[in-house]
């Protein structure tokens, strides 16, 4: 999916004394209620393993799927140092940035290892993991990560990260505070994905400050749109993946024959 140039930033983008994330959230209240309120992570914490464990589990591989795709669109980002430095880049310089490059292909390579040492956890053989296919949505939605990661600035990719790395915390939180009492601590969903969401709370807030801190380098009316558009979308794509779980809809995508 490439960037939709139609999407025109709402009334008031611009909002003096708010936060970057507090003005998205407020351009896209209703997304991003209907994101902190998904019935598929309010189910997922409060029914019993043998309710719900297939359901995660077929969401969980397909979420393996997108950690790929966002991980190998990381180091994209380092490619809007090209035209600002151009035949003044040193070798020093460019040797930095490729080190930077191989620290995030790294962290990316260590989340998905970290993903895939759950296997067992989940009644999976490793190579069930490493066999299954993604289905269409992941297909289009890592499309979309990589074409932003290649097309648009640091900055952008910042925005497109809010809605995994920080409103997955979010929504955790939400979980913990609306539904504690009812939480069901004995299923996949609870160990490999709300302690880790919950547990995530200083990145996410680091995240915030790291936009905060660089907006004003990024700051006009057009980036408002951009950005806008880029939340709104990551938001979408993250409530169609939870509904498409809650509905065991995720079939893994077949390419048609040439």
């Amino acid at each position: 999916m490439g960037p939709n140039y139609l999407f025109t930033a709402p009334e008031g983008a611009l909002v003096p004394g708010k936060s970057v994330i507090e003005t998205l959230i407020d351009n896209n209240s209703e997304l991003w209620d209907q994101f902190i309120n998904n019935r598929f992570c309010m189910e997922g914490f409060t029914r019993s393993g043998s309710e719900f464990n297939k359901i995660f589990i077929s969401y969980y591989l397909q979420d393996f799927h997108f950690l790929l795709g966002y991980a190998s669109g990381r180091p994209y980002k380092y490619l809007e140092y090209e035209p600002a430095l151009g035949a003044d880049m040193t070798a020093g310089t460019r040797m930095n940035i490729l080190k930077d490059m191989h620290k995030d292909f790294a962290k990316g390579l260590r989340y998905a290892e970290a993903m895939v040492k759950n296997h067992a956890n989940m009644g999976l053989t490793e190579s069930q993991f490493y066999n299954v296919l993604p289905c269409e949505l992941i297909v289009e939605w890592n499309l979309w990560q990589q074409e932003l990661a290649r097309t648009e600035d640091i900055f952008t990719n910042h925005v497109r990260r809010l809605a995994c790395n920080y409103g997955w915390y979010k929504i955790a939180e939400n979980l913990q505070t609306k539904y504690g009492e009812r939480v069901n601590k004995n299923t996949c969903f609870y160990h490999a994905w709300f302690v880790e969401c919950i547990g995530n709370k200083d990145a996410a807030y680091d995240l915030i400050k790291t936009l905060d801190i660089k907006r004003s380098g990024y700051e006009n009316e057009d980036d408002w749109a951009i950005w806008n558009r880029v939340f709104k979308e990551s938001l979408q794509f993250e409530i169609k993946f939870f509904d498409l779980a809650l509905k065991r809809e995720l079939i893994p995508f077949i390419p048609p024959p040439n």
